[in-house]
This record gives structure tokens, C-alpha cells and sequence, in this order.
């Protein structure tokens, strides 16, 4: 684990404004506690942007879930990898990194988009659109990614969609992502070829959208396993409204929207995209005020690494990314709990996929 600075650690949490004195002195006691056994145990911490902030400043890798996967490559000298994360990038993690022991504090993490598809959907509509080339969003388990042809995430969507190849093209399982992407597509290339996006299973049957048409084709769904969730949204963003950003915007916050959220709230923000996209943004930007349509623990992170910019946002916190704690990551590396396999098979096939992502991003 990197060598953390405590006097600068203790400043962050202060400027935070979200902790009492002695909850800063207990957190930093387990923090120093998770940096020792790091130490010992040689492995490194990778951390997504919706953890908590105590946990981001211990982090060795603090990203968005593709870079988290990818990194693991250069930290071929650890011996393991604590992510905490929600278990599909953990999953991720593993995937491009299968010699490498992956942990994750808590393994309940999940994540509404993820529980939203699974394999025996996957393949009706496979059955359904044979022709077609599914785009599954990276938001989803090893075994749904091994069904897929292509990988995306919300940075590469559109590009993918693009560059996949075939007339037909199914978007899941992410409604408003998908619509937010295709909508965003250049006119000549949403009549050239055929996009379609997943909407959610209703009434025993599965809604694949066309979007250009408005018209929804219906697939019988009432003999196969369903998924958990019976759509694929985030439960984070699809709670902000287009009423909740004017208001904001009214007030004079430049808005930036992740695309998981509904397309009526896209169509007013100044700028929509994932979390890296959002950070890059703001560096160039010369505006002070923003309202920030995600997690609300990324708006903390925001005003840590831009001090003189002020970020606001409904505080709308991802139960699954909360479900990681700093005691928990501490028990995991005291325990060796909980490692991260993945069934082979299924690991071969979502390695394909991504891989497929990866040469068509260059």
C-alpha cells in the first residue's frame, strides 16, 4: 500500500464537514490499522469513486470500474487485491487479473443494474434477434457479460454501438443509458442500421425498444428464469428529475449527469457522462458552481480535488457501494475474506467480450 500522509488525511476529513472529532480519531484508527495488514500482506486497495471518503484516501487506485479492472496489471508485485467496489467490478478485477487473489470486504455488494439481467434473458433475446449484436453495459455479472458480443461503458458506449458491425444492434440492460446513447448518435447512423434497447420485462414479456421507430417489440419471457430485478436501471439516477435539475440550473449550477439517468433529465444538462468524463470536464472548465446528477459521495470527491469549485447534489447515496465499510475492509484482510472466483467458463467468455471492447476502442 502507498505511504499515507495522516496530517493531510485528517485536513480532508475535517474539510469534509461530515464528521464529528472523535469520529475522525476512530476512523483514522482503523485506517492506520488497514494500511499496517495492506503492508503485510503486500496487497493493494483498489476503490471506486462512490465509496466513502475515509476509504477513497486510503485507496492505492481510486476509479471509475474499467479503470479499476485494468489497473491490476501494474500491480503485478502484490500479492493480492482488496476491491472495494460492488462485486461485479471485483468480478472485473479478477477477470483481467486471474492469477491475482481479488477480495471484496462485503460480497452482498451488488448493484440494481447488474441484478436486472442474467443468462436465460440473455438468450430469448438472442433467440428473438439472431442477426443482432448485443452491447451489454459493463454494469453486469461475469456470466451476463459471457453472453455478450461487445463490452461498453458509459465513456465508449456510443462508440461501441458504432464500431460492433451487423444491421442490428441490442443495447442492455441499462434502458436509460442505452437511450441516452443512441439518442446521441449522429442522424445518418441512427437510419443507416437498426438500435435497439432493452427496456425491462413486463407482464411476462421482454421489451426490446426500437428508438427511432417508438416501438417496443414484446418476447415471451413467462417459461425462462427471470432476473431478479425485472428492469436494468440504476436506483441512484433514475431518481432525479427533470423538476429537481431546472431547479438547480434556475440557481445557476452548471449540470453535469451521469447517462445512467432518465433521457429527460440528459436533455437539459450541460454535459452528461461517467465519472472520469465529469473530472476532465471540470478541469477545463472555467464555471465555479455545479450540481452533480450522481452519487452523492462523488460530489465529496469532486470538492476534494477541485477545492475552489463549489458542487452540489440531491444526497442520494448507492446502498450497495455503502455496503463496503471501513471495518469490513479491515476484517477482510485480517481474515483473507471474501475471495473473488468466477466460474471458468464463464470467465473465458467475458474476457472475449471485453477484449472485443478493447480493439474496438483503439
Amino acid at each position: 500500500m502507498k505511504t499515507l500522509d495522516w496530517t493531510d488525511i485528517k485536513h480532508k476529513l475535517i474539510f469534509e464537514d461530515c464528521f464529528s472529532g472523535d469520529q475522525i480519531e476512530h476512523n483514522i484508527g482503523i485506517m492506520k490499522e488497514i494500511e499496517r495488514l495492506a503492508k503485510e500482506k503486500n496487497a493493494a486497495l483498489f476503490v471506486h469513486y462512490y465509496q466513502s471518503t475515509p476509504i477513497r484516501l486510503l485507496a492505492d487506485e481510486l476509479a471509475d470500474s474499467l479503470r479499476l479492472a485494468r489497473a491490476g496489471k501494474e500491480y503485478a508485485d502484490k500479492d493480492m487485491i482488496l476491491a472495494s467496489t460492488v462485486y461485479f467490478m471485483a468480478e472485473m478485477i479478477k477477470i483481467l487479473n486471474p492469477d491475482k487473489k481479488v477480495l471484496i470486504p462485503d460480497p452482498t455488494a451488488g448493484c440494481s443494474i447488474a441484478s436486472g439481467m442474467n443468462v436465460p434473458t440473455m438468450k430469448r433475446i438472442r433467440e428473438a434477434f439472431p442477426n443482432a449484436k448485443l452491447v451489454t453495459y459493463i454494469n453486469t455479472n461475469a456470466d451476463v457479460k459471457a453472453e455478450s458480443d461487445v463490452i461498453c461503458t458509459s465513456a465508449n458506449a456510443a462508440k461501441m454501438l458504432v464500431n460492433i458491425g451487423g444491421y442490428q444492434r441490442i443495447m442492455l440492460p441499462d434502458y436509460f443509458l442505452s437511450k441516452n446513447t443512441i439518442n446521441s448518435l449522429p442522424s445518418e447512423e441512427r437510419v443507416a442500421r437498426k438500435f435497439l434497447a432493452y427496456k425491462g420485462i413486463e407482464n411476462g414479456e421482454i421489451l426490446i425498444e426500437d428508438v427511432a421507430m417508438d416501438y417496443v417489440h414484446r418476447i415471451p419471457a413467462h417459461d425462462i428464469v427471470l432476473p431478479e430485478r425485472l428492469k436494468g436501471t440504476c436506483e441512484v439516477h433514475e431518481q432525479f428529475s427533470r423538476e429537481d435539475v431546472m431547479r438547480e440550473k434556475m440557481k445557476g449550477y452548471k449540470v453535469l449527469a451521469h447517462p445512467e439517468v432518465r433521457p429527460e433529465v440528459a436533455e437539459i444538462a450541460d454535459m452528461v457522462g461517467g465519472t472520469n468524463n465529469m473530472i476532465d470536464f471540470i478541469a477545463k472548465d472555467n464555471s465555479r458552481d455545479y450540481f452533480v446528477v450522481s452519487e452523492c459521495d462523488y460530489t465529496h470527491e469532486l470538492s476534494l480535488r477541485f477545492p475552489d469549485k463549489r458542487f452540489n447534489s440531491t444526497c442520494i447515496l448507492c446502498p450497495y457501494m455503502k455496503k463496503n465499510t471501513l471495518e469490513k475492509l479491515l476484517t477482510s484482510l485480517q481474515e483473507g475474506i471474501y475471495e473473488v472466483n468466477i466460474d471458468p467458463i464463464s470467465a473465458v467468455g467475458a474476457r472475449r467480450a471485453l477484449e472485443t471492447m478493447f480493439e474496438l476502442s483503439k
